[in-house]
């Protein structure tokens, strides 16, 4: 795990790699810490390897999951965050939060390091 930041509360972080293609791999799944008004914020890194696609799910019941944000790519060494204040659903009060990561291109693989914080 990183160095906490000074002020945040709350931080988790993974990176894994994945050659899949046409499934998700799970990154990062976490239950929400309650009390945290200004929301999570999720922070995405590429590690130089091939591009990636990712989508962040969340859950209030612990089964059925909704996209917080859609599919979206990750350039080779990009990187991308997703704070409270754009996504306003990343607010909402969420029993758990996922984070996916699948490869961009078939039998290419991509290294991705997710940190969440509030």
């Amino acid at each position: 795990m990183s160095e906490r930041k000074p002020g945040v509360r709350f931080q988790k972080s993974a990176t894994k790699a994945t050659d899949h293609h046409t499934t998700y791999l799970d990154l990062l799944e976490i239950f929400v810490p309650g009390g945290l008004p200004a929301g999570l914020a999720v922070f995405l890194k590429e590690n130089d390897t091939n591009a990636v696609h990712y989508k962040v799910d969340g859950t209030i019941d612990g089964t059925n999951w909704i996209a917080i944000k859609a599919e979206t790519a990750i350039a080779k060494n990009g990187s991308t965050e997703l704070l409270p204040s754009a996504e306003s659903k990343l607010k909402d009060p969420w029993l758990k939060l996922r984070v996916q990561i699948k490869s961009q291109v078939e039998a290419t693989h991509g290294n991705v390091t997710v940190t969440i914080t509030g």
